[in-house]
């Protein structure tokens, strides 16, 4: 209180020639007035600390609601821990083996399928690809989901001048995590591509990550863009602990020539 009151006596001893010059000028009454205002000013304002802490919001009859209390991105309370956020991804965690078959665009099995780059005119054979086991773990540890998968088809004997192959083993990873809007989905960041082509395997780092949704707790919906190929995929629970899960996707293909998008085939897993 002693420092409050030295100040503002010092302001107003600065102050004091002041009034005494321009008086002199016959401006006493309207310089009186506004010095005194401005004494009162520097006198209230001595009285405030020099630091001060904004009050903090929700508080009643004083301070705005908070933003979070409507929108949990701004939630504070709300992690972004998957299980927390839907039970999808605790039910689902877990190994499965899946049958998968994948389909032409009219519906037919691929029975007798290719390696893209090895087609038949080499005579490297064929591979079943509707008769294909699928081993596939997912992992959910807080905000991060990792999917691990193998597919495994098997070689149909039918190699040029009785050439044999073992089966065709294609792995594929995909890392993904929670999303800023907290409500269970995930952005698919990179993806980890076994599958053989002309360049090799491929780590593929998404410039538009792709968006799983969780639907009703039981389902997944998502979209996801490599290249040229668009995939939607719906993975679902089929019994109610989640004990057997069931996967249907289907793939198109953008022509680099521009012309319109093409539905190329869909995949189903069961297991």
């Amino acid at each position: 209180k002693m420092s409050v009151d030295l100040t503002c006596l010092s302001i107003a001893r600065d102050l004091r020639p002041a009034i005494i010059i321009i008086t002199q000028f016959g401006s006493f009454k309207m310089v009186t007035s506004f010095l005194q205002a401005a004494l009162s000013l520097s006198a209230c304002l001595c009285l405030f600390p020099i630091e001060s802490l904004a009050l903090k919001c929700g508080i009643k009859g004083v301070t705005m609601p908070c933003i979070g209390d409507t929108d949990v991105r701004y939630n504070p309370n709300i992690s972004y821990d998957l299980k927390e956020q839907n039970d999808f991804w605790k039910a689902i965690e877990g190994l499965y083996v899946l049958d998968q078959c994948d389909y032409d665009a009219n519906g037919s099995p691929q029975s007798k399928g290719y390696i893209r780059g090895l087609g038949e005119e080499l005579g490297f054979g064929s591979f079943d690809f509707c008769n294909t086991k699928a081993f596939m773990n997912l992992t959910v540890d807080g905000s991060r989901l990792y999917t691990h998968r193998y597919q495994v088809s098997k070689f149909n004997n039918d190699g040029a001048n009785g050439l044999v192959l073992p089966g065709l083993v294609v792995p594929i990873d995909a890392y993904s995590t929670s999303t800023f809007e907290k409500n269970g989905e995930v952005y698919q960041l990179g993806t980890q591509l076994g599958i053989p082509m002309e360049e090799g395997a491929v780590f593929a780092i998404e410039d538009d990550p792709a968006k799983m949704t969780p639907v009703g707790e039981r389902s997944l919906l998502g979209t996801i863009v490599y290249d040229d190929l668009q995939t939607y995929e719906n993975q679902y629970c089929v019994d109610l602990n989640c004990n057997k899960f069931s996967t249907y996707s289907e793939q198109y293909i953008l022509p680099d020539d521009g012309s319109d998008l093409y539905f190329d085939r869909f995949t189903r897993m069961n297991g």
